[in-house]
Protein backbone atom coordinates (compact mmCIF):
# COMPACT_ATOMS: atom_id res chain seq x y z
CA UNK A 1 0.00 0.00 0.00
CA UNK A 2 1.81 3.13 -1.22
CA UNK A 3 2.29 5.95 1.59
CA UNK A 4 0.52 9.04 1.36
CA UNK A 5 2.93 12.10 1.30
CA UNK A 6 0.79 14.74 2.84
CA UNK A 7 4.18 17.13 3.49
CA UNK A 8 5.94 16.84 0.13
CA UNK A 9 8.74 14.81 0.96
CA UNK A 10 8.93 13.00 -2.42
CA UNK A 11 11.55 15.01 -3.85
CA UNK A 12 13.95 14.06 -1.15
CA UNK A 13 13.10 10.72 -1.64
CA UNK A 14 13.49 10.50 -5.20
CA UNK A 15 17.03 12.05 -4.34
CA UNK A 16 18.06 9.69 -1.81
CA UNK A 17 16.57 6.86 -3.91
CA UNK A 18 18.50 8.10 -6.50
CA UNK A 19 21.56 7.62 -4.78
CA UNK A 20 21.36 4.27 -3.78
CA UNK A 21 20.33 3.45 -7.84
CA UNK A 22 23.55 5.12 -8.91
CA UNK A 23 25.97 3.39 -6.30
CA UNK A 24 28.91 1.98 -8.39
CA UNK A 25 29.86 -1.62 -7.81
CA UNK A 26 32.29 -2.39 -5.12
CA UNK A 27 31.09 1.11 -3.48
CA UNK A 28 29.41 2.37 -0.47
CA UNK A 29 28.61 5.47 1.62
CA UNK A 30 26.37 6.68 4.82
CA UNK A 31 24.11 9.11 4.73
CA UNK A 32 21.75 10.94 7.36
CA UNK A 33 18.84 12.33 7.16
CA UNK A 34 18.75 15.05 10.08
CA UNK A 35 15.18 16.19 11.22
CA UNK A 36 14.28 17.41 14.62
CA UNK A 37 11.79 15.71 17.23
CA UNK A 38 8.52 14.93 14.85
CA UNK A 39 10.09 16.17 11.52
CA UNK A 40 8.46 13.16 9.78
CA UNK A 41 12.13 11.23 9.79
CA UNK A 42 10.46 7.84 10.10
CA UNK A 43 8.02 8.59 7.73
CA UNK A 44 10.72 9.39 5.02
CA UNK A 45 12.21 5.73 6.22
CA UNK A 46 8.66 4.06 5.09
CA UNK A 47 8.67 5.47 1.86
CA UNK A 48 12.51 5.19 0.56
CA UNK A 49 12.07 1.34 1.98
CA UNK A 50 8.62 1.19 -0.31
CA UNK A 51 10.78 2.54 -3.34
CA UNK A 52 13.58 1.09 -3.17
CA UNK A 53 11.61 -2.90 -2.16
CA UNK A 54 10.35 -2.78 -5.76
CA UNK A 55 13.72 -3.40 -6.71
CA UNK A 56 14.36 -7.38 -6.77
CA UNK A 57 18.67 -6.81 -5.97
CA UNK A 58 18.27 -4.81 -3.19
CA UNK A 59 18.65 -6.57 0.62
CA UNK A 60 16.87 -3.78 2.73
CA UNK A 61 17.48 -4.29 6.31
CA UNK A 62 15.93 -2.21 9.14
CA UNK A 63 16.97 -1.33 12.42
CA UNK A 64 15.41 -0.25 14.83
CA UNK A 65 17.68 1.32 17.96
CA UNK A 66 15.49 1.65 20.47
CA UNK A 67 13.56 -1.88 20.06
CA UNK A 68 16.87 -3.43 20.36
CA UNK A 69 18.64 -1.72 23.15
CA UNK A 70 18.38 -5.13 25.53
CA UNK A 71 21.60 -6.28 23.46
CA UNK A 72 24.65 -6.01 25.67
CA UNK A 73 26.62 -4.20 22.26
CA UNK A 74 24.56 -2.29 19.45
CA UNK A 75 26.43 -4.74 17.28
CA UNK A 76 24.77 -7.90 17.92
CA UNK A 77 21.31 -5.98 17.80
CA UNK A 78 22.58 -4.82 14.14
CA UNK A 79 24.00 -7.84 12.57
CA UNK A 80 20.24 -9.58 14.15
CA UNK A 81 18.63 -7.34 12.09
CA UNK A 82 21.23 -8.21 9.13
CA UNK A 83 20.20 -11.50 9.70
CA UNK A 84 16.27 -10.92 9.58
CA UNK A 85 16.41 -8.84 6.50
CA UNK A 86 17.95 -11.84 4.33
CA UNK A 87 15.73 -14.34 5.78
CA UNK A 88 13.14 -11.87 4.64
CA UNK A 89 14.93 -11.56 1.43
CA UNK A 90 15.23 -15.23 1.02
CA UNK A 91 11.30 -16.22 1.65
CA UNK A 92 10.30 -14.41 -1.13
CA UNK A 93 12.66 -15.16 -3.29
CA UNK A 94 11.89 -19.27 -3.04
CA UNK A 95 8.34 -18.49 -2.85
CA UNK A 96 8.82 -16.70 -6.61
CA UNK A 97 10.89 -19.80 -7.50
CA UNK A 98 8.03 -22.03 -6.38
CA UNK A 99 5.44 -20.17 -8.38
CA UNK A 100 7.74 -19.57 -11.40
CA UNK A 101 8.30 -23.55 -11.50
CA UNK A 102 4.58 -24.15 -11.52
CA UNK A 103 3.83 -21.46 -14.11
CA UNK A 104 6.92 -21.75 -16.52
CA UNK A 105 8.33 -25.78 -16.55
CA UNK A 106 10.53 -24.60 -19.69
CA UNK A 107 12.77 -21.75 -17.49
CA UNK A 108 14.81 -24.75 -15.90
CA UNK A 109 18.03 -23.27 -16.75
CA UNK A 110 17.59 -19.93 -14.83
CA UNK A 111 15.76 -21.36 -11.92
CA UNK A 112 18.58 -23.94 -11.43
CA UNK A 113 21.09 -21.13 -11.26
CA UNK A 114 18.85 -19.07 -9.20
CA UNK A 115 18.60 -22.25 -6.90
CA UNK A 116 22.41 -22.22 -6.45
CA UNK A 117 22.64 -18.52 -5.62
CA UNK A 118 19.76 -19.31 -3.13
CA UNK A 119 21.85 -21.93 -1.85
CA UNK A 120 24.86 -19.97 -1.68
CA UNK A 121 22.83 -16.93 0.45
CA UNK A 122 22.28 -19.97 3.24
CA UNK A 123 25.34 -21.31 4.03
CA UNK A 124 25.96 -17.50 3.85
CA UNK A 125 23.51 -16.63 6.54
CA UNK A 126 24.14 -19.71 8.91
CA UNK A 127 28.02 -18.69 8.66
CA UNK A 128 26.31 -15.23 10.46
CA UNK A 129 24.13 -16.63 12.85
CA UNK A 130 27.51 -19.32 14.24
CA UNK A 131 29.46 -15.39 14.42
CA UNK A 132 26.40 -14.16 16.36
CA UNK A 133 25.47 -17.21 18.27
CA UNK A 134 28.82 -17.38 20.54
CA UNK A 135 28.43 -13.75 21.60
CA UNK A 136 24.46 -14.22 23.26
CA UNK A 137 25.57 -15.96 26.04
CA UNK A 138 25.69 -14.03 29.79
CA UNK A 139 29.29 -12.84 29.55
CA UNK A 140 29.25 -11.71 26.18
CA UNK A 141 30.06 -8.13 27.35
CA UNK A 142 33.35 -8.80 28.98
CA UNK A 143 33.67 -10.81 25.09
CA UNK A 144 32.64 -7.16 23.63
CA UNK A 145 35.08 -5.62 25.37
CA UNK A 146 37.97 -7.79 24.60
CA UNK A 147 39.93 -6.13 21.74
CA UNK A 148 41.12 -9.40 19.58
CA UNK A 149 37.68 -11.06 20.06
CA UNK A 150 35.48 -7.74 18.55
CA UNK A 151 38.05 -7.37 15.96
CA UNK A 152 37.52 -11.05 15.09
CA UNK A 153 33.72 -10.10 14.90
CA UNK A 154 33.87 -7.57 12.76
CA UNK A 155 36.32 -9.10 10.56
CA UNK A 156 34.37 -12.13 10.06
CA UNK A 157 31.31 -10.55 9.34
CA UNK A 158 32.29 -7.98 6.97
CA UNK A 159 33.34 -10.93 4.98
CA UNK A 160 30.21 -12.76 5.04
CA UNK A 161 28.10 -9.08 4.19
CA UNK A 162 30.74 -8.63 1.08
CA UNK A 163 29.93 -12.01 -0.20
CA UNK A 164 25.96 -11.32 -0.13
CA UNK A 165 26.14 -8.52 -2.06
CA UNK A 166 28.94 -9.46 -4.42
CA UNK A 167 27.93 -12.93 -5.14
CA UNK A 168 23.40 -12.55 -4.60
CA UNK A 169 23.15 -10.80 -7.99
CA UNK A 170 19.80 -11.06 -10.05
CA UNK A 171 19.08 -10.93 -13.45
CA UNK A 172 22.74 -9.50 -13.83
CA UNK A 173 21.66 -6.41 -11.73
CA UNK A 174 24.49 -5.57 -8.77
CA UNK A 175 22.96 -6.97 -5.75
CA UNK A 176 23.10 -4.28 -2.71
CA UNK A 177 22.71 -4.13 0.77
CA UNK A 178 20.16 -0.88 2.39
CA UNK A 179 20.29 -0.62 6.17
CA UNK A 180 17.65 1.42 7.44
CA UNK A 181 18.22 3.17 11.16
CA UNK A 182 15.77 4.92 12.90
CA UNK A 183 14.80 5.82 16.41
CA UNK A 184 18.79 6.54 17.62
CA UNK A 185 17.45 10.00 19.10
CA UNK A 186 15.54 7.64 22.02
CA UNK A 187 18.17 6.00 23.58
CA UNK A 188 20.13 6.86 25.95
CA UNK A 189 23.06 9.36 25.16
CA UNK A 190 25.99 7.40 25.75
CA UNK A 191 24.09 4.50 23.73
CA UNK A 192 23.69 6.66 20.77
CA UNK A 193 27.35 7.35 20.53
CA UNK A 194 28.10 3.63 20.63
CA UNK A 195 25.33 2.70 17.84
CA UNK A 196 27.03 5.46 15.16
CA UNK A 197 30.15 3.70 16.48
CA UNK A 198 29.29 0.03 15.65
CA UNK A 199 27.63 1.31 12.41
CA UNK A 200 30.78 2.83 11.16
CA UNK A 201 32.43 -0.29 11.22
CA UNK A 202 29.85 -1.82 8.89
CA UNK A 203 30.37 1.34 6.20
CA UNK A 204 32.83 0.20 3.93
CA UNK A 205 30.54 -3.42 3.44
CA UNK A 206 30.99 -3.20 -0.39
CA UNK A 207 27.69 -2.27 -2.20
CA UNK A 208 26.47 -1.42 0.91
CA UNK A 209 24.35 1.67 1.99
CA UNK A 210 23.23 2.92 5.64
CA UNK A 211 21.16 5.71 6.07
CA UNK A 212 20.36 6.76 9.47
CA UNK A 213 17.74 8.72 10.46
CA UNK A 214 18.62 11.55 13.50
CA UNK A 215 18.64 15.07 15.17
CA UNK A 216 22.49 15.85 14.71
CA UNK A 217 21.75 18.79 17.17
CA UNK A 218 20.89 16.84 19.75
CA UNK A 219 23.31 14.13 19.29
CA UNK A 220 26.10 17.11 18.42
CA UNK A 221 25.33 17.90 22.08
CA UNK A 222 25.98 14.56 23.44
CA UNK A 223 29.01 14.16 21.49
CA UNK A 224 30.61 17.85 23.25
CA UNK A 225 29.19 16.90 26.61
CA UNK A 226 30.70 13.51 26.43
CA UNK A 227 33.94 14.64 24.53
CA UNK A 228 34.23 17.53 24.85
CA UNK A 229 34.52 18.36 21.63
CA UNK A 230 32.73 19.97 18.21
CA UNK A 231 29.76 17.48 18.26
CA UNK A 232 28.69 18.45 14.23
CA UNK A 233 32.94 17.71 13.47
CA UNK A 234 32.50 14.51 14.97
CA UNK A 235 29.23 13.17 12.94
CA UNK A 236 30.95 14.39 9.64
CA UNK A 237 33.69 11.91 9.78
CA UNK A 238 30.01 9.03 9.45
CA UNK A 239 28.32 11.06 6.80
CA UNK A 240 29.08 10.99 3.19
CA UNK A 241 25.41 12.89 2.67
CA UNK A 242 23.34 15.01 4.87
CA UNK A 243 19.28 15.45 3.43
CA UNK A 244 17.92 18.25 6.48
CA UNK A 245 14.30 17.73 6.75
CA UNK A 246 12.67 21.24 7.19
CA UNK A 247 8.69 21.53 7.84
CA UNK A 248 7.05 24.52 9.26
CA UNK A 249 3.94 24.09 11.95
CA UNK A 250 2.05 25.56 10.31
CA UNK A 251 2.30 23.87 6.52
CA UNK A 252 2.70 20.28 8.12
CA UNK A 253 -0.72 21.68 10.25
CA UNK A 254 -2.39 23.08 6.61
CA UNK A 255 -1.39 19.32 5.05
CA UNK A 256 -3.66 17.35 7.71
CA UNK A 257 -6.50 19.70 7.77
CA UNK A 258 -6.67 19.41 3.69
CA UNK A 259 -6.84 15.78 4.49
CA UNK A 260 -9.58 16.19 7.33
CA UNK A 261 -11.54 18.36 4.79
CA UNK A 262 -11.20 15.58 1.99
CA UNK A 263 -13.11 13.02 4.77
CA UNK A 264 -15.97 15.67 4.33
CA UNK A 265 -16.32 15.32 0.63
CA UNK A 266 -16.52 11.23 1.07
CA UNK A 267 -19.72 12.15 2.91
CA UNK A 268 -23.11 12.09 1.36
CA UNK A 269 -24.90 15.52 1.09
CA UNK A 270 -23.36 18.75 0.91
CA UNK A 271 -20.66 19.79 3.27
CA UNK A 272 -18.49 22.51 1.69
CA UNK A 273 -19.47 25.25 4.51
CA UNK A 274 -17.66 22.40 6.91
CA UNK A 275 -14.84 22.35 4.99
CA UNK A 276 -14.77 26.42 4.41
CA UNK A 277 -15.54 26.83 8.67
CA UNK A 278 -12.10 24.21 8.82
CA UNK A 279 -10.02 26.73 6.32
CA UNK A 280 -11.29 29.56 8.59
CA UNK A 281 -10.04 27.68 11.76
CA UNK A 282 -6.91 27.09 10.32
CA UNK A 283 -6.80 31.09 9.41
CA UNK A 284 -7.12 31.87 13.01
CA UNK A 285 -4.20 29.66 14.47
CA UNK A 286 -2.07 30.73 11.72
CA UNK A 287 -3.09 34.48 12.40
CA UNK A 288 -2.93 33.89 16.26
CA UNK A 289 -0.66 36.88 17.90
CA UNK A 290 0.54 34.71 20.39
CA UNK A 291 2.11 32.99 17.57
CA UNK A 292 0.54 29.14 18.89
CA UNK A 293 1.76 27.24 15.58
CA UNK A 294 5.44 28.44 16.35
CA UNK A 295 5.26 26.92 20.02
CA UNK A 296 4.69 22.73 18.75
CA UNK A 297 6.23 20.48 16.73
CA UNK A 298 5.34 18.49 14.03
CA UNK A 299 4.87 15.40 16.30
CA UNK A 300 2.37 17.23 18.48
CA UNK A 301 0.63 18.04 15.60
CA UNK A 302 0.01 14.31 14.29
CA UNK A 303 -1.08 13.77 18.43
CA UNK A 304 -3.56 16.12 17.37
CA UNK A 305 -4.71 15.92 14.37
CA UNK A 306 -5.05 11.66 15.49
CA UNK A 307 -7.32 12.85 18.82
CA UNK A 308 -9.34 15.83 15.77
CA UNK A 309 -10.13 12.51 14.00
CA UNK A 310 -11.28 10.58 17.08
CA UNK A 311 -13.69 12.82 18.26
CA UNK A 312 -15.32 13.11 15.15
CA UNK A 313 -15.60 9.61 14.62
CA UNK A 314 -17.63 9.61 18.25
CA UNK A 315 -19.30 12.19 17.76
CA UNK A 316 -20.64 11.71 14.09
CA UNK A 317 -19.23 13.24 11.01
CA UNK A 318 -23.02 13.94 9.71
CA UNK A 319 -23.59 15.91 12.89
CA UNK A 320 -20.76 18.08 12.85
CA UNK A 321 -22.43 21.44 11.75
CA UNK A 322 -20.03 24.00 10.13
CA UNK A 323 -19.74 25.84 13.48
CA UNK A 324 -18.95 22.83 15.35
CA UNK A 325 -16.30 21.85 12.93
CA UNK A 326 -14.76 25.29 13.98
CA UNK A 327 -15.33 24.77 17.32
CA UNK A 328 -13.61 21.30 17.96
CA UNK A 329 -10.88 22.27 15.10
CA UNK A 330 -9.58 25.65 17.64
CA UNK A 331 -10.69 24.25 20.90
CA UNK A 332 -8.83 20.55 21.19
CA UNK A 333 -5.58 22.96 19.85
CA UNK A 334 -6.11 24.80 22.86
CA UNK A 335 -7.03 22.14 25.16
CA UNK A 336 -4.27 19.90 23.93
CA UNK A 337 -0.97 22.40 23.24
CA UNK A 338 -2.01 25.50 24.93
CA UNK A 339 -3.49 24.85 28.13
CA UNK A 340 -4.59 21.62 29.73
CA UNK A 341 -7.51 23.78 32.07
CA UNK A 342 -9.05 24.85 29.01
CA UNK A 343 -13.49 23.64 29.27
CA UNK A 344 -13.40 22.93 32.70
CA UNK A 345 -16.34 23.67 34.91
CA UNK A 346 -13.94 26.18 37.37
CA UNK A 347 -12.40 28.13 34.39
CA UNK A 348 -15.58 28.42 32.62
CA UNK A 349 -17.18 29.89 35.53
CA UNK A 350 -14.67 31.96 37.00
CA UNK A 351 -14.04 33.64 33.45
CA UNK A 352 -18.09 34.29 33.10
CA UNK A 353 -18.10 35.84 36.34
CA UNK A 354 -15.74 38.15 35.79
CA UNK A 355 -17.33 39.12 32.34
CA UNK A 356 -20.75 39.42 33.90
CA UNK A 357 -20.50 39.68 37.71
CA UNK A 358 -21.24 36.97 40.62
CA UNK A 359 -24.81 36.15 39.35
CA UNK A 360 -24.17 35.70 35.62
CA UNK A 361 -25.51 32.39 35.59
CA UNK A 362 -28.89 33.78 36.35
CA UNK A 363 -28.75 36.85 33.78
CA UNK A 364 -27.02 33.99 31.22
CA UNK A 365 -30.15 31.64 30.89
CA UNK A 366 -32.44 35.14 30.46
CA UNK A 367 -30.52 37.35 27.95
CA UNK A 368 -30.32 36.07 24.17
CA UNK A 369 -27.85 38.67 23.51
CA UNK A 370 -25.55 38.48 26.45
CA UNK A 371 -21.87 38.68 25.92
CA UNK A 372 -19.92 35.38 26.10
CA UNK A 373 -16.37 34.89 27.52
CA UNK A 374 -13.60 35.69 24.26
CA UNK A 375 -11.36 32.33 24.42
CA UNK A 376 -9.94 33.43 21.33
CA UNK A 377 -8.84 36.33 22.51
CA UNK A 378 -7.47 35.02 25.60
CA UNK A 379 -5.96 31.92 24.06
CA UNK A 380 -5.24 32.80 20.20
CA UNK A 381 -4.61 36.37 20.96
CA UNK A 382 -6.81 37.21 18.18
CA UNK A 383 -9.25 39.84 19.14
CA UNK A 384 -12.91 39.21 18.08
CA UNK A 385 -13.92 42.77 16.59
CA UNK A 386 -10.69 42.37 14.26
CA UNK A 387 -10.45 39.10 13.19
CA UNK A 388 -8.68 38.28 10.09
CA UNK A 389 -10.41 38.07 6.45
CA UNK A 390 -11.04 34.88 4.74
CA UNK A 391 -9.08 34.16 1.26
CA UNK A 392 -11.95 35.50 -0.30
CA UNK A 393 -12.00 38.89 1.32
CA UNK A 394 -14.57 37.88 3.46
CA UNK A 395 -15.14 38.12 7.15
CA UNK A 396 -17.00 35.43 8.54
CA UNK A 397 -14.68 34.60 11.09
CA UNK A 398 -16.16 37.09 13.69
CA UNK A 399 -19.51 34.88 13.74
CA UNK A 400 -17.75 31.49 13.97
CA UNK A 401 -15.61 33.49 16.86
CA UNK A 402 -18.69 34.40 18.64
CA UNK A 403 -20.13 30.81 18.13
CA UNK A 404 -17.07 29.45 19.79
CA UNK A 405 -17.67 31.23 22.76
CA UNK A 406 -21.56 30.32 22.92
CA UNK A 407 -20.54 26.94 22.43
CA UNK A 408 -17.94 27.16 25.57
CA UNK A 409 -20.66 28.77 27.81
CA UNK A 410 -23.62 25.99 26.99
CA UNK A 411 -21.50 23.31 27.19
CA UNK A 412 -21.90 23.50 31.01
CA UNK A 413 -25.44 22.75 30.29
CA UNK A 414 -27.31 26.44 30.33
CA UNK A 415 -30.30 25.56 28.47
CA UNK A 416 -31.37 28.21 25.70
CA UNK A 417 -34.56 29.88 25.64
CA UNK A 418 -34.29 31.94 21.95
CA UNK A 419 -33.87 29.37 19.13
CA UNK A 420 -36.82 31.05 17.40
CA UNK A 421 -35.29 34.38 17.29
CA UNK A 422 -31.92 32.80 16.25
CA UNK A 423 -33.85 31.15 13.21
CA UNK A 424 -35.47 34.37 12.03
CA UNK A 425 -32.15 35.70 12.07
CA UNK A 426 -31.23 32.28 10.38
CA UNK A 427 -28.66 31.65 12.97
CA UNK A 428 -27.98 28.01 14.20
CA UNK A 429 -29.90 26.94 16.84
CA UNK A 430 -28.21 26.51 20.06
CA UNK A 431 -28.39 22.40 21.33
CA UNK A 432 -26.93 22.29 24.96
CA UNK A 433 -26.48 18.71 24.58
CA UNK A 434 -24.49 19.08 21.53
CA UNK A 435 -22.31 21.27 23.57
CA UNK A 436 -21.69 19.29 26.45
CA UNK A 437 -20.75 16.29 24.07
CA UNK A 438 -18.14 18.43 22.09
CA UNK A 439 -16.97 19.75 25.27
CA UNK A 440 -16.64 16.09 26.90
CA UNK A 441 -14.48 14.75 23.76
CA UNK A 442 -11.93 17.21 23.89
CA UNK A 443 -11.31 17.12 27.31
CA UNK A 444 -11.22 13.62 26.63
CA UNK A 445 -8.89 13.33 23.41
CA UNK A 446 -7.08 16.60 24.88
CA UNK A 447 -5.69 15.07 27.76
CA UNK A 448 -4.81 16.17 31.15
CA UNK A 449 -1.57 15.90 30.81
CA UNK A 450 -0.31 16.99 26.89
CA UNK A 451 1.91 19.47 28.24
CA UNK A 452 4.36 16.76 30.08
CA UNK A 453 5.14 15.02 26.82
CA UNK A 454 6.83 18.17 25.93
Amino acid sequence: MALQDKIGRQDIVDKICGLVDSLQKDQNFCLSINGAWGSGKSFVLQMIEEQLSKKQEYVIVKYDAWENTYYSDPLIAILSCVIDGIDDKLYLVERSEEKAKKAVKTATNTLAKLSAKIKTLKEIISGIKNVIKSFHNPIDTESMGEYKSYQKLLKETKEVLNEITQKGEYDNKQTKLIVLVDEIDRCLPDEQLKILERLHHLFDIKNCTVIVAMNQVCIAKTVNTIYGIDGYEYLRKFFDFTYKLETSASEYLKSLLDDFIKKFEKLEGEHSDQAYATQLAFQCLLNSSNRVLEKVDNRELSRYYESLLNICNDFGWQRLTPHYVFFVVIGLYIRKNISSTFLTDSEIISNHEKLNGSDSQQQLSDRPMMNYFDYMNKYLGIDRENLPRDLYGFNHIPALSWYFNEIVHYSLGTQFKYNELRMFYNQPRVNSQHCQELRQLIILYGGEQAQCDK
